[in-house]
């Protein structure tokens, strides 16, 4: 699993909780510093925050999916309106859970995923099917 957040503290906290549960093979702080290590490490999950400086969080699962088809993508996002939910998923993510919901919905979502089904967060309420 990989981890991508540009709030280092975010990204360190998510380490140390998810570390007991998963293999966490690299983080990054930016979009473009995850794609420069996927040709060293090929996981089968990111977690990454939609919203990031430089290039999105929705960017970068679009150039994530076109290099590793097979790749999970669980977005991790403040921002609960449909636009957000929509573009994630249009981008290929497969999860979105929302930051205030604490690492254990964040583990279901990233367990769900490697089950091969999508997660969205239960508060989230959208008008379309995702």
């Amino acid at each position: 699993m990989f981890l991508v957040d540009d709030d280092t503290e975010v990204v360190a906290r998510l380490r140390e909780e998810l570390e007991s549960h998963f293999v966490i093979v690299g983080t990054a702080d930016s979009g473009k510093d995850y794609l420069r290590q996927t040709s060293r490490h090929e996981p089968h999950v990111v977690v990454l925050d939609v919203s990031m400086p430089g290039m999105s969080g929705v960017e970068v699962a679009e150039r994530a999916k076109r290099q590793s088809p097979n790749l999970k993508i669980v977005m991790l996002s403040a921002h609960g309106d449909q636009t957000y939910v929509t573009e994630a998923f249009g981008a290929g993510a497969s999860a979105y859970v929302l930051k205030p919901a604490g690492v254990p919905e964040l583990i279901r979502a990233i367990r769900e995923v490697q089950a091969g089904n999508r997660y969205l967060s239960p508060s989230l309420r959208v008008d379309e099917p995702i």
